[in-house]
């Protein structure tokens, strides 16, 4: 995918993944394919269909029937099928470059707004690219701590410990620290933009305003565990009481919930979410609610305005996410 104006940076599709071995690309395209058309979508599959049926039903779903052409046309793998309903140039248009009949400051607005939107996405791109070099490293200084220690807290998890050594023995460290960071910056970034959108209450990584705290944590705080958190309410409520020891009560009680609502997600939308298991949780950082931890920098660096953008920004923050890593592919846990 590119964008067509002409002096902006274009960013392409990596062709050589048509395998779509790529964790990344398969969680992208599962996010894309859904967020315009029902899960259920299956007018490919119908034969003999007419333009007038294409067309009836994007009304119905509220959507432009070039959606609706487009994915047959992707399903099918012919593209020459409701062409007409797809159009050709539509999308150039939009992006044209002024030319004859615009006066000056019709062609100094455009110029400015095309400026403007390249800023944002550069600022994305580096946003994306920071978050990525920074988890590689907690995930990696994470992993070295907790096959190097053996204090209370990791008895206390022993069964992930061990899941940790197994994959660190099968796939390496620096591929286990690799699949880990992805996990974790694909699910923040999911949240922080599902909390922007109203799509999450309480918002999972997002707090009110005024306050610091993770608006599910401070819920919790007040004695409201939503419902999907049940089989992890006892050991919540025995952190944030005291009842079980820790020196970072409200941190213990977040990563449940946190790990909690990932996998209540996956079996609401298990198309679009995978199920995180509880060896991935053990590799959270230790600093999860600071003004300098990576659930507050996710929800820094996309603001509101970058959400309101749709969909697509999420199809942005994981295309700049591996634009370091392109053509290296690995598999998810």
């Amino acid at each position: 995918m590119g964008h067509l104006s002409g002096e902006r940076e274009w960013i392409v599709d990596d062709l050589d993944l048509s395998g779509n071995d790529s964790p990344q690309e398969q969680e992208a395209d599962r996010f894309a394919a859904s967020a315009l058309l029902p899960e259920d979508f299956d007018l490919h599959i119908t034969k003999n269909l007419k333009s007038k049926e294409v067309v009836a039903y994007a009304r119905h779903h509220g959507i432009h029937p070039a959606i609706v052409a487009g994915r047959i046309q992707h399903a099918r793998k012919d593209y020459r099928t409701f062409s007409h309903l797809v159009g050709r140039g539509q999308v150039r248009k939009h992006f044209s470059v002024p030319g004859a009949g615009w006066n000056k400051k019709e062609h100094l607005w455009i110029r400015t707004l095309e400026w403007w939107k390249t800023m944002e996405l550069n600022n994305l791109k580096r946003f994306a690219q920071d978050m990525r070099r920074d988890l590689l490293s907690l995930m990696k200084a994470r992993i070295e701590y907790v096959l190097s220690h053996d204090d209370e807290y990791l008895r206390a998890h022993s069964a992930e410990k061990k899941r940790i050594q197994e994959l660190e023995k099968s796939k390496g460290r620096e591929t286990l620290a690799e699949e880990a960071a992805y996990l974790w910056f694909n699910r923040l970034a999911a949240f922080r933009y599902m909390d922007s959108r109203g799509y999450t209450s309480p918002r999972v990584i997002s707090p009110r305003s005024g306050e610091s705290q993770p608006e599910l944590l401070a819920e919790i705080k007040r004695g409201n565990i939503p419902l999907e958190l049940k089989p992890y309410a006892a050991d919540i409520e025995g952190f944030l009481s005291g009842r079980i020891h820790s020196s970072q009560p409200d941190r213990e009680a977040y990563k449940l919930a946190l790990l909690g609502t990932c996998n209540a997600w996956a079996e609401r939308m298990p198309w679009l979410f995978t199920k995180v298991d509880d060896w991935a949780g053990l590799l959270l950082p230790q600093d999860l609610l600071s003004e300098n931890s990576i659930i507050a920098r996710m929800v820094s660096g996309l603001s509101d305005a970058d959400c309101k953008e749709g969909v697509e920004i999420i199809g942005w923050l994981y295309q700049f996410y591996i634009s370091e890593k392109k053509g290296r592919s690995f598999r998810p846990p």
